[in-house]
């Protein structure tokens, strides 16, 4: 029986938390840019993708930048 506290399950919840939200950028934009998707995979906080799931759903074409630009500014340690 698999670990379900170990990191492959943790990691696997992260990964579909940052499909989720790339996914759903998808359906609104077609392309999403390769810097969010690089930020994305450096996020390992879930409720930091919860944030970003939820504002995703929200987005509207002209927000995409000023909603998405603090990623470019969280730092390694923090995410």
């Amino acid at each position: 029986m698999p670990d379900l506290n170990g990191k492959g399950y943790e990691g696997g919840i992260l990964q579909s938390a940052r499909e989720a939200v790339i996914d759903i950028l998808e359906l609104h934009f077609e392309l999403v840019p390769e810097l969010i998707v690089n930020r994305l995979n450096e996020i390992y906080d879930s409720s930091i993708l919860k944030i970003y799931r939820r504002k995703a759903v929200r987005i509207t074409p002209p927000e995409v930048v000023e909603v998405f630009r603090p990623l470019r500014f969280l730092k390694r340690r923090m995410i």
